[in-house]
């Protein structure tokens, strides 16, 4: 159902234009203009929003109110219609430098009322579809295809956003960097095929061990990123040490085959006060994760901001 939310201080003229609209079906509140004016919570509707005009200038410093707090897409290009009042036509300039999309005579029928706001109303309802499916498509850009996990370029907005929160709040972050071990070799004695799915079951279960407001994505090729939001190295090592047994500890079924998968973790934290970046961040996490491969595999190991390694239980940060 079209909804309209309709603001007047006159309520004879506010009484004929709702009884009109609610013959025809709408949904329709209403508002006093001057509440509007005054509060900051306003319901505002999805469809359209239909301001009465008054006899002095309230109408357009309503309008003003209503265009100024507009700031999201959605509300931005919400149709204002203004409706009534006998001096309409000496004040339509000004009307529409002050917001209205549309301006309709106080000697009105319900008829060209309807056909004045339904226009409107066609455009609001594609414009939405619209922003609906460029969030779809922002959304699958932003999306590993075949995981369905976050993709690198999600996982360096969320780590830069991170560390910028982190920063101002004084509170750590902390960065795992992943790679399944030998996976090379798990690809050329069973296929890509099931190289795939253990992909997916490897994203599968990093995602089942992490907190619901971490984020893990797939960065490309065998390799994860872990992104751990108010948590310290101990709190990471935890973390990576619980995801690193269950996955050693539980062999993936793939069709027909049993496999042992294992992996590498590195872990970098930024503290609250620190000046890192988050490319830095991600650089040391990344030299721990080569530490820990080189180290023989299927371990854990964190980098301090010193670029000094530490093994799985051993992270007495310098």
């Amino acid at each position: 159902m079209n909804r309209i939310l309709i603001v007047n201080d006159f309520w004879p003229l506010l009484k004929r234009v709702r009884e009109k609209l609610l013959r025809k079906g709408y949904d329709v509140l209403t508002l006093r203009g001057e509440d509007l004016r005054l509060s900051r919570e306003v319901p505002y509707p999805d469809q359209i929003l239909a301001v009465m005009l008054g006899d002095d200038a309230s109408t357009e410093e309503t309008l003003r109110v209503i265009r100024s707090r507009q700031k999201d897409p959605v509300l931005a290009t919400l149709p204002v219609v203004v409706v009534g009042g006998f001096n309409v036509v000496a004040r339509v300039e000004s009307l529409y430098r002050s917001g209205a999309d549309e301006v309709i005579p106080a000697d009105f029928s319900l008829e060209e009322l309807c056909a004045r706001i339904e226009p409107h109303l066609r455009l609001r309802k594609a414009y939405l579809e619209l922003l609906r499916v460029n969030e779809r498509l922002k959304e699958l850009s932003m999306t590993d295809d075949l995981t369905g996990l976050p993709n690198r370029r999600w996982f360096q907005r969320d780590i830069r956003k991170g560390v910028e929160m982190a920063r101002r709040l004084g509170t750590p972050i902390s960065c795992i960097m992943v790679d399944i071990d030998d996976f090379k070799e798990i690809n050329d004695q069973f296929g890509h095929r099931v190289g795939d799915m253990v992909l997916v079951k490897f994203g599968n279960a990093m995602g089942e061990t992490k907190r619901a407001y971490d984020v893990v994505a797939r960065l490309g090729g065998d390799e994860f990123g872990w992104i751990l939001f108010d948590a310290d190295s101990r709190s990471a090592l935890n973390a990576a040490m619980r995801t690193k047994n269950r996955i050693t500890s539980h062999p993936f079924r793939v069709f027909d085959h049993l496999i042992n998968v294992t992996a590498s973790f590195g872990i970098a934290t930024c503290e609250g006060d620190s000046l890192e970046s988050h490319g830095d961040l991600i650089e040391r996490a990344d030299r721990a994760l080569y530490v820990a491969k080189e180290r023989g595999k299927n371990r854990v190991v964190v980098m301090n901001e010193k670029g000094e390694p530490r093994e799985e239980g051993h992270i007495e940060i310098s």
